[in-house]
Protein backbone atom coordinates (compact mmCIF):
# COMPACT_ATOMS: atom_id res chain seq x y z
CA UNK A 1 0.00 0.00 0.00
CA UNK A 2 1.62 3.22 -1.21
CA UNK A 3 1.57 6.79 -0.03
CA UNK A 4 -0.94 7.91 -2.67
CA UNK A 5 -3.41 5.13 -1.89
CA UNK A 6 -4.47 7.16 1.15
CA UNK A 7 -5.55 10.04 -1.08
CA UNK A 8 -9.26 10.57 -1.67
CA UNK A 9 -10.37 10.79 -5.28
CA UNK A 10 -10.49 14.60 -5.03
CA UNK A 11 -7.03 14.81 -3.46
CA UNK A 12 -5.57 12.52 -6.09
CA UNK A 13 -7.15 14.56 -8.89
CA UNK A 14 -5.64 17.71 -7.36
CA UNK A 15 -2.22 16.03 -7.17
CA UNK A 16 -2.55 14.96 -10.80
CA UNK A 17 -3.51 18.51 -11.78
CA UNK A 18 -0.41 19.86 -10.01
CA UNK A 19 1.79 17.38 -11.85
CA UNK A 20 0.28 18.32 -15.22
CA UNK A 21 0.27 22.10 -14.69
CA UNK A 22 3.75 22.39 -13.22
CA UNK A 23 5.45 19.69 -15.27
CA UNK A 24 6.59 17.82 -12.18
CA UNK A 25 8.11 14.40 -12.60
CA UNK A 26 5.86 11.50 -11.70
CA UNK A 27 7.49 9.20 -9.17
CA UNK A 28 6.98 5.42 -9.22
CA UNK A 29 4.43 5.39 -6.40
CA UNK A 30 2.32 8.08 -8.08
CA UNK A 31 2.56 6.34 -11.44
CA UNK A 32 1.52 3.01 -9.89
CA UNK A 33 -1.47 4.58 -8.10
CA UNK A 34 -2.43 6.46 -11.26
CA UNK A 35 -2.61 3.20 -13.21
CA UNK A 36 -4.62 1.52 -10.43
CA UNK A 37 -7.15 4.35 -10.51
CA UNK A 38 -7.73 4.37 -14.26
CA UNK A 39 -4.67 5.87 -15.90
CA UNK A 40 -3.52 9.22 -17.17
CA UNK A 41 -6.17 9.54 -19.90
CA UNK A 42 -8.94 9.00 -17.34
CA UNK A 43 -7.64 11.81 -15.12
CA UNK A 44 -7.01 14.14 -18.04
CA UNK A 45 -10.69 13.68 -18.96
CA UNK A 46 -11.70 14.36 -15.34
CA UNK A 47 -9.66 17.59 -15.41
CA UNK A 48 -11.45 18.68 -18.61
CA UNK A 49 -14.80 17.99 -16.94
CA UNK A 50 -13.76 19.92 -13.84
CA UNK A 51 -12.62 22.85 -15.97
CA UNK A 52 -15.93 22.96 -17.85
CA UNK A 53 -17.86 22.74 -14.56
CA UNK A 54 -15.87 25.63 -13.09
CA UNK A 55 -16.34 27.66 -16.28
CA UNK A 56 -20.10 27.06 -16.15
CA UNK A 57 -20.25 28.01 -12.46
CA UNK A 58 -18.40 31.23 -13.23
CA UNK A 59 -20.78 32.02 -16.11
CA UNK A 60 -23.82 31.42 -13.91
CA UNK A 61 -22.44 33.56 -11.09
CA UNK A 62 -21.74 36.41 -13.49
CA UNK A 63 -25.24 36.17 -14.92
CA UNK A 64 -26.82 36.11 -11.44
CA UNK A 65 -24.70 39.09 -10.35
CA UNK A 66 -25.77 41.05 -13.42
CA UNK A 67 -29.42 40.49 -12.43
CA UNK A 68 -28.82 41.24 -8.74
CA UNK A 69 -27.71 44.74 -9.63
CA UNK A 70 -31.29 45.59 -10.56
CA UNK A 71 -33.52 42.70 -9.38
CA UNK A 72 -33.81 41.49 -5.78
CA UNK A 73 -36.22 38.62 -6.49
CA UNK A 74 -34.14 35.44 -6.41
CA UNK A 75 -37.09 33.31 -7.58
CA UNK A 76 -37.35 35.46 -10.71
CA UNK A 77 -33.61 35.07 -11.32
CA UNK A 78 -33.97 31.29 -10.96
CA UNK A 79 -36.45 31.36 -13.85
CA UNK A 80 -34.13 33.46 -16.01
CA UNK A 81 -30.84 31.58 -15.55
CA UNK A 82 -30.42 28.22 -17.26
CA UNK A 83 -27.68 25.61 -17.53
CA UNK A 84 -27.20 22.53 -19.67
CA UNK A 85 -24.56 21.20 -17.29
CA UNK A 86 -26.34 21.39 -13.92
CA UNK A 87 -29.63 19.96 -12.74
CA UNK A 88 -32.33 22.41 -11.71
CA UNK A 89 -31.62 21.68 -8.02
CA UNK A 90 -27.87 22.26 -8.43
CA UNK A 91 -28.53 25.42 -10.44
CA UNK A 92 -30.93 26.78 -7.82
CA UNK A 93 -28.42 26.09 -5.04
CA UNK A 94 -25.71 27.92 -6.95
CA UNK A 95 -28.03 30.88 -7.61
CA UNK A 96 -29.07 31.04 -3.95
CA UNK A 97 -25.45 30.82 -2.76
CA UNK A 98 -24.40 33.58 -5.18
CA UNK A 99 -27.30 35.78 -4.07
CA UNK A 100 -26.45 35.19 -0.41
CA UNK A 101 -22.78 36.04 -0.99
CA UNK A 102 -23.80 39.18 -2.90
CA UNK A 103 -26.09 40.19 -0.04
CA UNK A 104 -23.32 39.69 2.55
CA UNK A 105 -20.83 41.74 0.53
CA UNK A 106 -23.41 44.48 -0.08
CA UNK A 107 -24.26 44.71 3.62
CA UNK A 108 -20.59 44.83 4.52
CA UNK A 109 -19.83 47.65 2.09
CA UNK A 110 -22.95 49.69 2.87
CA UNK A 111 -22.35 52.85 4.90
CA UNK A 112 -25.11 53.38 7.44
CA UNK A 113 -25.47 55.56 10.51
CA UNK A 114 -24.45 52.51 12.56
CA UNK A 115 -21.27 52.27 10.47
CA UNK A 116 -20.43 55.94 11.01
CA UNK A 117 -21.10 55.86 14.76
CA UNK A 118 -19.21 52.57 15.11
CA UNK A 119 -16.31 53.97 13.10
CA UNK A 120 -16.08 57.12 15.21
CA UNK A 121 -16.37 55.24 18.52
CA UNK A 122 -13.82 52.64 17.50
CA UNK A 123 -11.48 55.41 16.29
CA UNK A 124 -11.70 57.12 19.67
CA UNK A 125 -11.46 53.94 21.74
CA UNK A 126 -8.65 52.31 19.75
CA UNK A 127 -6.62 55.47 19.14
CA UNK A 128 -6.93 56.72 22.72
CA UNK A 129 -6.18 53.38 24.35
CA UNK A 130 -3.07 52.76 22.29
CA UNK A 131 -2.08 56.44 22.58
CA UNK A 132 -2.08 56.16 26.38
CA UNK A 133 -0.08 52.91 26.23
CA UNK A 134 2.34 54.57 23.82
CA UNK A 135 2.81 57.53 26.18
CA UNK A 136 3.33 55.24 29.18
CA UNK A 137 5.94 53.23 27.28
CA UNK A 138 7.81 56.44 26.39
CA UNK A 139 7.76 57.70 29.99
CA UNK A 140 8.64 54.36 31.58
CA UNK A 141 11.35 53.18 29.16
CA UNK A 142 12.50 56.60 27.89
CA UNK A 143 12.37 55.25 24.35
CA UNK A 144 9.86 55.43 21.56
CA UNK A 145 8.43 52.04 20.58
CA UNK A 146 6.64 52.72 17.33
CA UNK A 147 5.58 49.07 17.12
CA UNK A 148 2.88 49.79 19.68
CA UNK A 149 1.20 52.18 17.25
CA UNK A 150 0.39 49.32 14.86
CA UNK A 151 -1.90 47.89 17.50
CA UNK A 152 -4.10 50.98 17.15
CA UNK A 153 -5.25 49.72 13.76
CA UNK A 154 -5.95 46.24 15.14
CA UNK A 155 -7.76 47.42 18.26
CA UNK A 156 -9.82 49.95 16.33
CA UNK A 157 -10.71 47.37 13.72
CA UNK A 158 -11.71 44.86 16.41
CA UNK A 159 -13.91 47.41 18.21
CA UNK A 160 -15.46 48.50 14.90
CA UNK A 161 -16.20 44.91 13.96
CA UNK A 162 -17.83 44.24 17.34
CA UNK A 163 -19.97 47.38 17.03
CA UNK A 164 -20.93 47.12 13.35
CA UNK A 165 -20.16 43.54 12.20
CA UNK A 166 -18.49 45.12 9.16
CA UNK A 167 -14.94 44.44 7.96
CA UNK A 168 -12.08 46.62 6.81
CA UNK A 169 -13.48 46.32 3.28
CA UNK A 170 -15.97 48.99 4.35
CA UNK A 171 -14.42 52.39 3.66
CA UNK A 172 -15.52 53.93 6.99
CA UNK A 173 -14.18 51.02 9.04
CA UNK A 174 -10.89 51.08 7.16
CA UNK A 175 -10.47 54.86 7.46
CA UNK A 176 -11.27 54.90 11.17
CA UNK A 177 -8.82 52.06 11.78
CA UNK A 178 -6.11 53.76 9.74
CA UNK A 179 -6.72 57.21 11.25
CA UNK A 180 -6.50 55.76 14.76
CA UNK A 181 -2.79 55.19 14.14
CA UNK A 182 -2.27 58.95 13.84
CA UNK A 183 -4.46 59.66 16.87
CA UNK A 184 -2.47 57.17 18.93
CA UNK A 185 0.83 58.64 17.73
CA UNK A 186 -0.16 62.27 18.38
CA UNK A 187 -1.86 61.54 21.70
CA UNK A 188 1.02 59.36 22.87
CA UNK A 189 3.66 61.95 22.08
CA UNK A 190 1.61 64.76 23.65
CA UNK A 191 0.81 62.78 26.81
CA UNK A 192 4.43 61.70 27.22
CA UNK A 193 5.43 65.38 27.35
CA UNK A 194 2.66 66.19 29.81
CA UNK A 195 3.32 63.19 32.09
CA UNK A 196 7.09 62.95 31.70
Amino acid sequence: MGYYSKYTEEEFLHAFKEVIEHGNKIDKEFSYELELRGGSAFYEEKLKELKSINKEKSRIRQEVLSYLGSIDDVDFIKKMVTSELFSKIELNLLIERTAKDYDLVSKNLKVTSKTIVGGILSFLIGGSTIGVLFALSIVKYERIYYGIIGFAFLLTYLVAWVLTKQTKDNVIIFLSSFASIFLALALGLWLSRVIG
